[in-house]
């Protein structure tokens, strides 16, 4: 399937002791301007974090190296992407 828009790299970090981890850090990457790509760095600990994300990468193709986990971690902070 090709996509217009270039892919948003993708990486959750947690405390890992609990599920779902309680810390939870999103470092997420968009490249659809390769000269001035886009970064976000932000805890999931409140509702406008969480509203940053899902307006980041709603929409388009993540990629990361264990996006299940990575997506699965976004939504048991409440993040909701299609």
């Amino acid at each position: 399937m090709l996509h217009k828009e270039p892919p948003i790299y993708l990486d959750t970090e947690t405390n890992g002791l609990a599920w779902p981890s309680l810390a939870k850090v999103v470092v997420a990457k968009d490249t659809a301007d390769s000269d001035n790509p886009k970064y976000l760095m932000c805890m999931l600990d409140n509702a406008e974090n969480i509203k940053k994300v899902e307006d980041f990468i709603r929409g388009r193709v993540v990629i990361g190296w264990n996006t299940c986990f990575d997506m699965s971690m976004l939504c048991a902070a409440g993040v909701d992407i299609d």
